[in-house]
């Protein structure tokens, strides 16, 4: 196996090593990695992560920013588009986007949903869904409308209470 020289001074060959409650930002977010693989050079302290390690941190990260909220968990996307009362095929449309996306933001599994403009707007519609905003979904319509995507709406159904009936 051949050593690794620093890219920064070419000189030293660089030592992997564990550094527990590493604290890092990726895209700009804030992500904690409890036990981080880093490289570093003895002579001028750069430190390079590899690629497989970046994409552990990655989805540390994710995980990080579903469990605060921050990112919609695929149960909530699925709720959140049955709400609304659209199949698979119009909330993708509303979107802009394939169904095998929508597919993949619903399957746990995949956990594919990520923290961008479509987590921001799900968000929104999550808002929306729980009555604390209103009007993001007639401004979504209306910007699919205009691409030139009709989208069909189911009406939501009405639950109802049946209170005590006086004689």
């Amino acid at each position: 196996m051949q050593a690794t020289k620093c890219p920064a001074c070419g000189n030293q060959t660089l030592a992997r090593r564990i550094v527990s409650n590493y604290k890092t930002k990726l895209g700009g977010l804030p992500v904690h990695v409890e036990h981080a693989e880093i490289s570093e050079c003895s002579s001028c302290g750069e430190t390079v992560v590899n690629a497989e390690e970046v994409k552990r941190w990655q989805k540390l990260q994710q995980d990080q920013l579903r469990s605060t909220g921050q990112i919609p968990s695929s149960t909530d996307v699925k709720k959140i588009r049955k709400h609304f009362g659209f199949s698979v095929s119009d909330f993708a449309a509303l979107f802009g986007i394939t169904r095998q996306t929508i597919h993949a933001w619903e399957r746990p599994e995949l956990g594919a949903l990520q923290l961008g403009p479509a987590s921001l707007l799900l968000g929104l519609l999550q808002e929306e869904m729980l009555g604390n905003v209103q009007g993001v979904l007639a401004y979504l319509l209306e910007k699919a409308h205009a691409r030139g995507v009709e989208i069909e709406r189911k009406p939501k159904q009405q639950t109802v209470h049946q209170v005590g009936v006086q004689k």
